[in-house]
């Protein structure tokens, strides 16, 4: 079986998007600062990097009390949208 590392690639994350989604599975939902803390990444970069995973469908991103509070996805919906890419190009 695969690592979830090895699948996060040839999804085509990079290396940070990698390094906060992984955060997010072990922290749970938080916002983009605890992530930051935890990871020693600037903050603005996390967010920004959440935002980037939010559009690929792999985390989800809720306001709470003005704050955007965010969570990953269950990973078993990664090796389902990469089959899912995997067929839309016959491979």
């Amino acid at each position: 079986m695969e690592s979830i590392e090895t699948v996060l690639r040839s999804f085509g994350l990079s290396p940070r998007e990698i390094q906060v989604y992984l955060a997010l599975l072990r922290i749970g939902t938080s916002p983009a600062s605890i992530v930051a803390r935890k990871i020693g990444l600037p903050r603005s970069t996390v967010h920004y990097t959440c935002q980037r995973l939010q559009r690929r469908g792999l985390i989800s991103m809720i306001e709470k009390k003005g704050t955007s509070v965010f969570s990953a996805d269950n990973p078993n919906q990664l090796l389902t949208l990469l089959e899912t890419q995997k067929q839309q190009f016959n491979l």
